[in-house]
């Protein structure tokens, strides 16, 4: 049971006599000089203080275990002296600022008052202020900074040269000794402030009882960080961030509470992420220990300078294998040196800017994805083209936004993407699926739309901030995670390139049909394409109106589209010309007539005119065979 409810009743209790000397003190010092003020008492010539009454506490750390700390506290104060009928007494209830000194360590001692004045708020200072549970501030953009205060203060050379962190050398500059022992399955750490008997495990794997001083972990062997999904290593330096920067939270709580003794560390699913008071400040805690743990065992400038030279290695290794195959085996080899999991090696490259690791070794719906490439700049913080089955199934059928995109069947869900449906990008596997093909893997942000993720809180999988301390395995983000579709011009393109290939894969459908069923003969092949395009244009395509496109006769072209004749290629070339043919039908019609392009320069002209030019007249393309100096095709018209 709590002795104090809070640090202000613990300091009203112990050390009331103390503070009403010092603001007695400063207010007869003051005498007529104290602002105090009254209708009743005009001209107040005694004071006393009646009461007083601690309001709020603020603190700063120092060295060592001493702290700073200044309390408000408000007083009652009689005011006696001459009024309007006679000798009145009224009260006063002015704030003031007592300043403390002491020492945090199996209590608060040596405590000295250092000054008490009239009332101001203290000033922050985010490098010294603690918060009313002694917890120190830590900011975002001062990870890196603190990280490296860290391993300045108990293992050096580690930012000197990439190393793994010696635990053991770790362990043993910072006074610490670890244990083994049957924790709760939820517990995957435990880190004892105050002397405690414990059960641990032995040498043999018994669980034996073991007395333990303070500066004692406890590791669950059977459970780290996350469900079994984390690193021993990531523990350990998990429970070193706690023992180096909350130990003034842990005694102000002993202070307050003699039956505490250890911090547990605890898997465990909250309910909200703006819990106050105590809960509040263990989860800050908790963000702390976990955002700070990664960049002491990925320290940053020696993790880059090591990631540098593997992939260096590597592509000088293996200089035609793929960008993604590549990164993938960086940050396994990564891991494997910093002895952390592959997903604590995949997190620091992309926070130390290497984008191209968010395509490897990503576990989605039960499995690892293959791994792919992308642009440099192609995502932006919090972008994923990966989303997996709950969140793909939620936007095709409820995001307005998305479902014109994803309804129409121009694009597939492959490997946990959405892809453009095109051969070019998708192909089936043996076993009758779907995946994305080695191009489309090294180029999603041509072909994936892009997802915005949000990680948010559930009572199922957890608090949102457990995610950046996901040092795992086979972490599955998508538990907690949800995403949705972009509209930016990036997703405007690889939708507009899937409506572009889609009528080009139907108009390539139509194609075929139509060479299907095409005569096997020259005759009938162009007889048949003049009734086709007579009933798609509406209007008659003539014998007449082929000579005037062509230079040829109408009874030449008549007698073309009877029977079987010799013609020449330059004759067949100005028949697809003006009849504007598709490249597949012009180079049916040309093998149908027994002509083939010349192995020559200008044999691929007259294919490249063919192929790219066929909806131009042939007075054009006249012209520029003109200009390279080739035959012309046709009649002169």
């Amino acid at each position: 049971m709590s002795q104090y409810t809070s640090f202000e009743k613990y300091l009203e209790a112990k050390y009331y006599n103390d503070i009403h000397r010092a603001i007695t003190g400063l207010i007869l010092k003051r005498g007529r000089n104290n602002s105090f003020y009254s209708y009743t008492v005009l001209d107040p010539s005694y004071f006393q203080v009646d009461d007083i009454h601690v309001k709020t506490v603020s603190f700063h750390s120092t060295d060592g275990n001493r702290i700073i700390f200044n309390a408000a506290v408000e007083a009652d104060v009689i005011l006696k002296g001459m009024g309007k009928r006679d000798y009145d007494a009224d009260m006063n209830n002015p704030w003031y600022t007592v300043s403390f000194t002491g020492y945090l360590s199996d209590g608060l001692n040596m405590v000295t008052i250092t000054g008490v004045d009239e009332y101001s708020a203290d000033r922050f200072d985010k490098n010294t202020t603690l918060s009313k549970y002694l917890v120190p501030y830590l900011y975002a953009e001062d990870l890196e900074k603190e990280a490296e205060k860290f391993l300045e203060k108990y293992c050096r050379h580690a930012l000197k040269e990439p190393m793994p962190i010696p635990l053991d050398e770790l362990m043993f500059n910072m006074g610490l000794e670890l244990y083994e022992a049957p924790l709760p399955d939820t517990i995957f750490g435990k880190t004892y402030f105050a002397e405690a008997t414990v059960d641990v495990f032995n040498e043999d794997g018994e669980v034996v009882s073991q007395t333990i001083d303070p500066g004692t972990i406890l590791l669950n062997p059977n459970i780290f960080f996350m469900r079994n999904i984390g690193s021993r290593n990531n523990t350990v330096v998990h429970e070193c961030v706690h023992w180096d920067r909350h130990d003034k939270f842990f005694e102000l709580q002993k202070l307050l509470n003699s039956d505490i003794s250890s911090l547990s560390c605890e898997v465990i699913e909250h309910k909200s992420q703006k819990d106050s008071g105590i809960d509040g400040a263990l989860q800050w805690m908790e963000w702390q220990a976990n955002a700070l743990t990664p960049r002491i065992l990925l320290p940053a400038s020696t993790t880059r300078q090591k990631l540098k030279d593997i992939l260096l290695c590597l592509h000088i290794e293996n200089p035609e294998r793929s960008e993604s195959d590549i990164m993938e085996e960086a940050i396994q080899e990564l891991s494997e040196f910093f002895a952390v999991s592959k997903f604590a090696a995949k997190l620091r490259a992309i926070e130390l800017g290497f984008t191209q690791a968010q395509g490897v070794w990503n576990y989605v719906n039960g499995k690892y994805l293959p791994s792919f490439s992308f642009k440099a700049t192609a995502l932006k913080k919090d972008e994923s083209y990966i989303i997996d089955t709950r969140n793909a199934c939620y936007e095709a059928n409820f995001d307005e936004s998305a479902k014109v995109a994803l309804s129409n069947g121009d694009f597939l869900y492959v490997d946990s993407m959405y892809c453009i449906n095109d051969p070019k990008y998708v192909s089936e596997t043996e076993d009758g699926g779907c995946t994305l093909t080695a191009y489309a893997r090294q180029h999603v942000d041509e072909c994936c739309l892009k997802f915005k993720q949000k990680f948010k809180i559930s009572s199922t999988h957890g608090d949102a901030f457990y995610t950046q301390c996901s040092l795992s395995r086979d972490i599955d983000s998508s538990l907690y995670c949800e995403c949705n579709y972009i509209d930016d011009e990036d997703n405007q393109d690889v939708e507009k390139r899937a409506a572009e290939l889609k009528k080009l894969k139907d108009e390539g459908i139509r194609i075929m049909e139509i060479l299907r069923n095409l005569p096997m003969s020259f005759s009938g092949t162009l007889d048949a394409h003049m009734n086709r395009l007579e009933k798609e244009d509406g209007r008659k395509m003539t014998n007449l109106e082929l000579s005037l496109r062509t230079g040829l006769s109408d009874r030449y072209i008549q007698d073309l589209r009877k029977e079987e004749k010799n013609v020449s290629f330059e004759t067949v070339c100005a028949i697809c010309i003006g009849l504007h043919l598709h490249p597949k039908f012009s180079n049916d019609l040309i093998s149908k007539s027994r002509n083939d392009y010349p192995l020559t320069e200008e044999g691929y002209f007259d294919q490249f005119l063919i192929e790219h030019h066929y909806m131009e007249t042939l007075d054009l393309c006249n012209d520029k065979l003109r200009e390279m100096g080739y035959r012309t095709w046709g009649k002169e018209l």
